[in-house]
């Protein structure tokens, strides 16, 4: 009886695996069914809740000394870089079957690299700008946003968020940043994009990781997070987008820190530290997150051309026919790579990992 409670348990007690992979479903949405601002929103949500993963394990798991910032350094290589560079791979092979006139005009970004230069930024996920969503050619678009990752992994992995007061300041400085670009009337994109902007969602995430217990005193269920989240991310979305059609843009813009609060309540109470049960449900379904955010664009080629037979992302039937094969082709091929590639990958991860610290902190 208490295995088949406790089996229950894992299938109803969902945490930041269901997290990441709602998140990533959004991102595919925006781009491919040309849903405005829910991309963006999902992408801040993403950093909120790396900058608490990423505190946390530093914290928690790996320590400051060299050891410990080297091996936490080789676990962000191993988990993200093998199956992106397989997802590069099929990239370019669609490509070249495709041609580059037909996948850079469903997304401007695809099309192959021509200098060498171009090659690394793209095997690396390093887009040298401070501004890496202008970068071009990106054979995986949606890795703009990793460049923001792996800087502000860097980062923390030196300390960043190492104590409460340094987290603040960072949050202090972070938030002065995006009020100026507002009072400056400065584009969206330096606070969306720019890399600079992403040290406030980073540093709410951090201040979260200091505050886990507070939250711990004040969280409801996990899964009244869920019930809550869900209508108040597809809302917000819906009226900004609502708001800059009538021409009103500051209302629009405040719904993207609307949103990046809401994020951080969600983080913080699925942080709650006496529910963190690792539930085999949760990790399967979170697993799922990365793969579909890396590999969505060229899942949704193949379903675009060969299937559905539209040229463009958008609204139609059509577009949300190619979002469904999209996700699909996703998540085969992320049970392939779960299997061949990632479950190799993470022997050599959990070995680095139980050199340095306490077991069942590191989903991330």
């Amino acid at each position: 009886k208490h295995r088949y409670l406790t089996l229950l348990k894992s299938f109803i007690l969902f945490m930041f695996g269901l997290f990441r992979t709602y998140l990533a479903l959004w991102v595919v949405a925006s781009h491919i069914i040309a849903l405005p601002f829910v991309g963006h929103y999902a992408v801040h949500g993403f950093f909120i809740l790396s900058g608490y993963l990423m505190a946390l394990v530093m914290n928690g798991v790996y320590g400051y000394s060299p050891q410990g910032t080297a091996t936490f350094a080789l676990n962000r290589i191993l988990r993200l870089f093998p199956s992106y560079w397989v997802v590069l791979i099929l990239t370019v092979g669609v490509v070249l079957i495709l041609g580059e006139e037909v996948t850079s005009t469903y997304r401007p970004a695809i099309f192959l690299p021509t200098t060498a230069a171009e090659w690394l930024q793209n095997i690396t996920m390093i887009f040298a700008s401070w501004i890496p969503l202008s970068v071009q050619p990106r054979l995986a678009p949606a890795t703009w946003a990793l460049t923001i990752e792996l800087f502000y992994y860097a980062l923390i992995g030196l300390g960043l968020f190492r104590w409460r007061h340094l987290t603040w300041a960072v949050f202090i400085l972070s938030l002065g940043y995006h009020i100026t670009t507002i009072a400056l009337e400065l584009r969206y994109g330096t606070r969306y994009a720019f890399i600079v902007a992403g040290a406030l969602p980073f540093s709410i995430g951090g201040l979260i990781y200091h505050y886990r217990f507070w939250f711990e005193q004040r969280s409801p269920d996990i899964r009244l997070t869920y019930l809550l989240f869900i209508p108040l991310f597809a809302l917000l979305p819906a009226i900004a987008s609502w708001l800059r059609q009538q021409g009103i843009d500051y209302p629009a813009s405040g719904m993207f820190y609307v949103n990046m609060a809401l994020n951080a309540v969600a983080v913080g109470w699925l942080a709650k530290p006496s529910q963190r049960f690792d539930s085999p449900a949760d990790r399967f379904i979170g697993d799922f997150s990365y793969h579909i955010y890396i590999a969505h664009w060229t899942a949704a080629l193949i379903a675009a051309h060969y299937i559905v037979g539209v040229a463009r992302p958008n609204t139609t039937l059509e577009g949300g026919i190619v979002f469904v094969l999209a996700v699909l082709i996703c998540a085969g091929l992320s049970l392939v790579l779960r299997r061949y590639v990632d479950a190799p990958v993470e022997q050599l991860r959990t070995a680095a990992k139980r050199r340095r610290a306490a077991p069942g902190l590191d989903q991330a």
